[in-house]
């Protein structure tokens, strides 16, 4: 009796072993057989587009055409839904269950190429993904992109609305950005950086670990918020607020009227276009050395500056 228990025990151990061992084999090679395909829809003014995928790439741009033709990899286990409804065209990779898609060996770019008539919003997200978009030659009302693992690379964007570039894990690089309305930028992990952008409204970027460059960029007002990395600035700005826990802060800004810099650990850097004699003065430092003076003109521009462990140096030039 004892045998045949262990033997019993034996044979469903084989038998699940094998049963595993299929829906490995299925999970890995279910999408093996993939296959191009390349489809059209029509497009209305003012429709707006979202474009949604799991481990695909994105790839993003604008055509001659008048239609958006969407190029993709299609299997059994790996499936693109495109729907209308509502005013929006959306585009969606769905996979089953258990295409797990091991070691990404049937990772694809998706590309999406826009008519020049395209005037509504554009929504893009991915999971595990690189985003690349190029919008030379329209101009959309809102524009999103949102990635969870992968980067984000943007340039030629042209707003009537608002622009976000969000990402969790991830370098974002965004570059020739017109946004009417506001800016925001977040990456948890990674890095941001945009260069020669215009922003009707205001601008926000966040970064918990990774570094912060803003080149070249001009809005109404912008918050800074750093928790590791260091923070470089070269804006056009009525109203600038930065924080950062760890890491540098160097900021070179014109048409300021207000300031505030708050670091914990790490030196403050500055060059203000604009006159000494404008601003209302005050920092503070626990451990470190400032070349300013605390001053009250009470001519409305105002200068604040704070840091734990860090030196702060200020200078000015005249316009």
């Amino acid at each position: 009796m004892k045998k045949l228990i262990i033997i019993l025990c034996i044979i469903i151990g084989i038998g699940l072993t094998i049963g595993i061992v299929g829906v490995i084999v299925s999970a890995v090679n279910g999408g093996s057989n993939m296959e191009e395909v390349n489809k059209t829809e029509t497009y209305s003014a003012g429709e707006n587009l979202k474009i949604s995928t799991y481990t695909d790439d994105i790839k993003v741009s604008v055509g001659d055409g008048e239609e958006i033709q969407f190029v993709y990899y299609e299997s059994a286990k790996h499936k693109a839904e495109i729907k209308r409804e509502n005013g929006e065209i959306s585009f969606e990779v769905r996979r089953k269950l258990l295409n797990f898609d091991w070691f990404g060996k049937n990772k694809r770019t998706i590309t999406v190429i826009l008519p020049k008539s395209f005037s509504g919003s554009l929504d893009i997200n991915v999971s595990t993904g690189v985003i690349e978009a190029d919008l030379s030659g329209v101009t959309v009302n809102n524009f999103s992109s949102n990635a969870t693992t992968g980067d984000t690379k943007i340039s030629n964007v042209t707003t009537v609305g608002n622009a976000e570039f969000h990402c969790s894990t991830g370098r974002i690089k965004a570059s020739t950005i017109n946004a009417g309305g506001s800016l925001d930028i977040k990456c948890t992990t990674g890095g941001i950086e945009t260069e020669n952008a215009t922003v009707g409204g205001n601008l926000a970027a966040e970064g918990t670990t990774g570094s912060i460059k803003l080149l070249n960029v001009k809005a109404k007002a912008m918050v800074i918020k750093e928790t590791t990395g260091d923070a470089t600035l070269n804006v056009d700005c009525n109203d600038l607020n930065v924080k950062s826990s760890t890491g540098k802060i160097n900021f070179t800004i014109k048409n300021a009227a207000k300031i505030a810099v708050k670091c914990t650990t790490g030196d403050v850097k500055g060059l203000i276009y604009g006159d000494l004699t404008e601003f209302d003065v005050y920092y503070d430092t626990d451990t470190g050395d400032c070349n300013l003076p605390v001053q009250t003109v009470g001519k409305g521009k105002s200068i604040k500056i704070e840091t734990t462990t860090g030196d702060i140096n200020v200078k000015f030039e005249k316009v």
